[in-house]
C-alpha cells in the first residue's frame, strides 16, 4: 500500500491547486491501492523529522511504498505509471518523451502559471503597476526591446550591453 502525504488543511487560495493533487489523480488513474496521510502544515508538521525523513524539504507530495520513499510531484507520477504498467507508452523513445513533458510542466509551464496564479489569488484587486511610462518609439516598452535585441542570433544590443553594436 502506497501512503500519500498531502496538505491536511492546505489554505483557500490553493486547495484545489495543491501538487499533491496530482500524485492522487495517478493513483485513481492506475488503480494502485493507497492510502491519504494528512500533515498539518499550520502545526508545522512538515518541518519535523518523522516527515523530513521521508521528504528532506518538508514539503508536499512524498510518497512511502513499503519503504521506499520519493518526493517531489511528477517523479511519483512516473513511478506512479511504471509500478502500474499503465499511463506511459510502451516503447522506450516514447516514454522519454513522456518523462520530457512531465519535466517540462513542472520546470518551464508551471513557474509561470504560479506567477499568474499568485497575481490572481492574491492581488485581483490591486492596480498593475506602471512601467513608469518609457515606451519606444514603436510603443513597445524598451525592456521588450532589449530582450528582443539581444536574442536575435545571440547578439547583443547597445540597449543591452556597453560594447558596440555588431554589424
Amino acid at each position: 500500500m502506497i501512503d500519500v502525504y498531502v496538505f491536511g488543511n492546505a489554505p483557500a487560495p490553493v486547495r484545489e491547486v495543491t501538487r499533491d493533487l496530482r500524485v492522487l489523480w495517478a493513483l485513481e488513474e492506475t488503480g494502485l491501492p493507497y492510502r491519504v496521510e494528512r500533515l498539518d502544515f499550520a502545526r508545522g508538521e512538515l518541518k519535523r523529522p518523522p516527515y523530513t525523513r521521508i521528504h528532506p524539504f518538508g514539503q508536499i507530495p512524498a510518497i512511502d511504498d513499503d519503504g521506499f520513499t520519493l518526493f517531489e510531484s511528477a517523479a511519483i507520477v512516473l513511478y506512479v505509471a511504471e509500478k502500474a504498467g499503465q499511463l506511459l507508452p510502451k516503447s522506450r523513445h516514447s516514454r522519454a518523451l513522456a518523462a520530457q513533458w512531465a519535466f517540462a510542466a513542472v520546470n518551464t509551464v508551471e513557474p509561470a502559471i504560479v506567477e499568474l496564479f499568485a497575481i490572481d489569488a492574491f492581488s485581483a484587486d490591486e492596480a498593475w503597476p506602471r512601467s513608469g511610462g518609457r515606451r519606444s518609439s514603436n510603443g513597445r516598452s524598451c525592456a521588450w526591446q532589449r530582450w528582443r535585441g539581444s536574442s536575435r542570433s545571440g547578439r547583443t544590443s547597445s540597449a543591452t550591453s556597453s560594447a558596440p553594436p555588431t554589424s
